[in-house]
């Protein structure tokens, strides 16, 4: 009888684990106030891995922490227009992505440290987005560290509109992207305080494009001594304060 008992409760903690840890939500879900934040696990119980798109976009949004359960997004990820929000504590755990990863339009988000357990996005990483004849910018984030873990990109990183970006810390383990590298863009989508790309000291390859458009304080290339490989144009205009291409010559 000793010995049955300790096997009940592993078998019962066992079943609990699979009843309250599951897949739920293969629509998606989007979050537009604080609240609807607060009350996921009480409302999904046992939500951990959401099968479709998770979109953040509210103007109270304030904090994320009733998402530290997620493990896991099986489409988008979308963090776009939230004027209270300054980090993204609250999604420590997520480990995987199953599209693309968007953050943009969040005039006070200072750190995106808390995706740091991302090792891989199969589809776009976009640091600022172009929508809607705009460009919607992060213009309080200093840097990327929490994609430091980040290995690979399987669609194209796009970099807008983030005037407070000073260089690309925080990808420093990124060593391929499969489509477009884009930092910068026309008609206003710059970088304006970015001065080189230090951070990108393991990127090897870029599949598609690699432009770079309109951030005024960038010197030069330096942080991409590793790339040796782009598989489509090289563009580079509209950089006020480049003086060299120092950091091209692999």
């Amino acid at each position: 009888m000793k010995t049955l008992i300790p096997l009940v409760v592993l078998l019962l903690l066992s079943f609990q684990t699979k009843i309250f840890s599951q897949p739920c939500l293969p629509e998606g879900i989007t979050f537009s106030t604080q609240t609807q934040i607060d009350n996921f696990q009480s409302d999904y119980p046992g939500c951990t891995e959401i099968e479709g798109s998770v979109t953040i976009s509210g103007s109270g949004i304030t904090h994320l922490n009733g998402l530290n359960v997620l493990t896991s997004i099986g489409g988008d990820l979308s963090i776009f227009e939230n004027d209270s929000l300054t980090s993204l504590t609250g999604l420590g755990n997520l480990t995987s992505v199953g599209g693309n990863v968007r953050i943009a339009g969040n005039p006070v988000l200072t750190s995106v440290s808390a995706l740091n357990n991302l090792t891989y996005i199969p589809g776009n990483l976009e640091i600022g987005v172009f929508y809607a004849q705009n460009f919607h910018g992060n213009p309080l984030l200093s840097d990327l560290t929490g994609f430091n873990n980040l290995d690979s990109i399987g669609g194209s990183l796009h970099i807008f509109q983030n005037s407070s970006l000073l260089d690309l810390r925080g990808l420093g383990n990124l060593k391929k992207i499969m489509i477009d590298l884009e930092i910068g863009g026309m008609w206003a989508g710059g970088n304006w305080s970015m001065i080189d790309l230090t951070g990108m000291g393991n990127l090897v390859s870029v599949g598609g494009t690699f432009e770079v458009v309109q951030n005024r304080a960038l010197k030069d290339f330096s942080g991409l001594d590793n790339l040796i490989c782009i598989g489509g144009n090289l563009t580079i205009y509209d950089n006020d304060s480049l003086i060299n291409l120092s950091g091209l010559s692999n």
